[in-house]
C-alpha cells in the first residue's frame, strides 16, 4: 500500500508508449508480423517479455488506470527482494543484517525510478534471472547436473528476452559456475544464453537504435563512469555522501585478501560482484555521453549486484575480529559489537534516506506526468480532426507515440478515463 500510495500520481510515459501504442497486436495468422512485434529491439534491448507482460495488462484495462501496471512492477520488485534474502541467507549473513537489507531495498529511495516506472519491470526481470542463475549454478562440485544445467540455460535466455541487463546477468551466471566448476562447466553454462543473444543480434538487433558514441571517448570515460555510478550508489543508499569513496575500497581490499578463501563458500557474492563490471560497461557504451552515472535505475542494479558482497564482507570482518581477540572482540579501533551498533544505525539512516529520497522523487515524476497525461488526453480528443498531421507526436517525453497511434488507440476503445469525445 506504501508503494501504491506514494506512486499515486504516476502515469504512462516515454518507452512505455512502444509497447501500447506502436506494437499493436498483429493478426495471429500473420506469423512474420507477430515475430517482428515480439523480437524488433526496444532502443538496443531484446524485449520480448516486457512486451508480452504490458500487451496482456493492456488488453484487460487498456489505458483507463496506471495502478494494475505498478501491481506488476511491485510483484517483480518484491521477487527481486525475496531472492536477495535467500541469497544473503545461504551467504550465513545474520537474520538482523538480512532485516537491514531488506528494509533499505524495500523502499530503495536511490533506485527510484525503478519504483515508480512500471516499465522498468523489465530490468527488474533481468535481475531476477541473475539471481536464480547464481542459485541454480552454485551448487558443490560434481552437482550440477544436465537438468540444472538446462534450467540455468532457460533462465539465462529468459533474463535476455527482458532488456540489456541480462547479458551482464548471465555474465554472472558465468563467473558463479567459473569458481564453483572451472572453466569447462562455466563455458556450458554461457554457451547457449551467448548463442541465442547472437542469433537474436543477427536477426534483429542489428536494426537497433543506433547508439551515437565515439568509441575513443568511451575508452577515456568509462572507467571515471563507472566509478561515479558505483561510488554514487552507495553514497545515496547510505544517505551520507563521500562514504561510498570509503566503501568501494574496502571491498576491493577486501576481494584483495579473501577472494581465494571465499570463491567457493561465496561465489554467488563474487559472481553477481563481478558482473558490475560488464554492466556498466555496457551501460558505457551507450550512454557515457549522454546519461548521468548516477541514474537510479543504475543504482537499482548495482544494488542488487553489490550487496550480497558488501554484507558478506562485514560478516566476515566481525567475525575475524572475534576470533583475533575473543577477550575483546575488537575490529581496527573498535570492538566488533560496536561494529555492528554502528552498522545498525547506518542501516536505520538509510531506511530513513530512502523512504524520503522515494517520496521526493514520486512528487517530482508526478508532476511531469501530469502535464504528460493532460497533454496527451487533449490530443486524444482532436487524432481524428483534419488538421492532426498522422506522424505528429503530442508530447515530446514520449517520440513513440503518435497521431496515427492515438488514432488506433480510439478505435480499440483503449482510452484513458476522463478523455473527452473526439473530433
Amino acid at each position: 500500500m506504501f508503494w501504491l500510495a506514494v506512486s499515486s500520481g504516476q502515469w504512462f510515459f516515454a518507452d512505455e508508449w512502444d509497447f501500447i501504442a506502436t506494437r499493436a497486436r498483429p493478426p495471429l495468422s500473420d506469423p512474420g508480423a507477430v515475430a517482428d512485434m515480439l523480437l524488433t529491439p526496444h532502443n538496443e534491448h531484446w524485449s520480448t517479455l516486457p512486451i508480452l507482460v504490458y500487451r496482456a495488462v493492456f488488453g484487460v484495462v487498456g489505458l483507463r488506470a496506471y495502478w494494475p501496471y505498478l501491481i506488476v512492477l511491485y510483484v517483480f520488485h518484491l521477487t527481486v527482494v525475496g531472492l536477495l534474502v535467500r541469497l544473503l541467507r545461504r551467504s550465513g549473513v545474520p537474520v538482523v543484517m538480512r532485516c537491514f537489507a531488506v528494509a533499505i531495498f524495500v523502499v530503495y529511495g536511490a533506485g527510484a525510478e525503478n519504483l515508480l516506472w512500471a516499465f522498468q519491470f523489465a530490468w527488474m526481470g533481468a535481475c531476477i534471472a541473475g539471481l536464480l542463475l547464481a542459485e541454480i549454478v552454485d551448487v558443490p562440485p560434481g552437482s550440477l547436473t544436465r537438468a540444472r544445467l538446462a534450467l540455468a540455460w532457460l533462465v539465462g535466455i529468459a533474463g535476455l528476452m527482458c532488456a540489456g541487463v541480462g547479458v551482464s546477468m548471465v555474465a554472472a551466471g558465468v563467473v558463479v559456475a567459473l569458481l564453483r566448476h572451472g572453466w569447462r562447466r562455466a563455458v556450458w553454462v554461457g554457451a547457449i544464453p551467448a548463442a541465442t543473444q547472437v542469433v537474436w543480434t543477427i536477426a534483429y538487433g542489428r536494426n537497433a537504435q543506433p547508439v551515437e558514441t565515439r568509441w575513443t571517448s568511451v575508452a577515456h570515460k568509462a572507467v571515471g563512469y563507472s566509478w561515479r555510478a558505483i561510488t554514487s550508489t552507495f553514497d545515496r543508499t547510505l544517505g551520507l555522501p563521500g562514504l561510498g569513496v570509503l566503501v568501494v575500497v574496502a571491498l576491493l581490499v577486501f576481494v584483495a585478501r579473501e577472494a581465494g578463501t571465499i570463491r567457493h563458500s561465496h561465489a554467488s557474492a563474487l559472481g553477481l560482484a563481478a558482473a558490475a563490471l560488464p554492466f556498466l560497461g555496457l551501460v558505457a557504451i551507450g550512454r557515457v555521453e549522454v546519461d548521468n552515472p548516477n541514474a537510479s535505475r543504475y543504482s537499482y542494479v548495482l544494488f542488487v549486484l553489490l550487496a550480497p558482497l558488501t554484507f558478506v564482507a562485514m560478516c566476515r570482518t566481525f567475525a575475524r575480529g572475534e576470533r583475533a581477540d575473543p577477550a575483546r572482540s575488537r575490529v581496527g579501533p573498535l570492538g566488533a559489537s560496536q561494529w555492528q551498533w554502528l552498522a545498525g544505525v547506518a542501516g536505520v539512516i538509510a531506511v530513513i534516506t530512502s523512504v524520503g529520497t522515494l517520496s521526493d522523487a514520486a512528487a517530482l515524476e508526478g508532476r511531469t506526468e501530469k502535464v504528460t497525461k493532460r497533454t496527451i488526453v487533449a490530443a486524444f480528443a482532436v487524432a481524428n480532426s483534419s488538421f492532426a498531421a498522422p506522424e505528429a507526436i503530442p508530447d515530446p517525453q514520449s517520440v513513440d507515440l503518435t497521431i496515427t497511434g492515438l488514432r488506433a488507440l480510439l478505435v480499440q476503445g483503449k482510452v484513458p478515463a476522463g478523455t473527452p469525445d473526439p473530433q
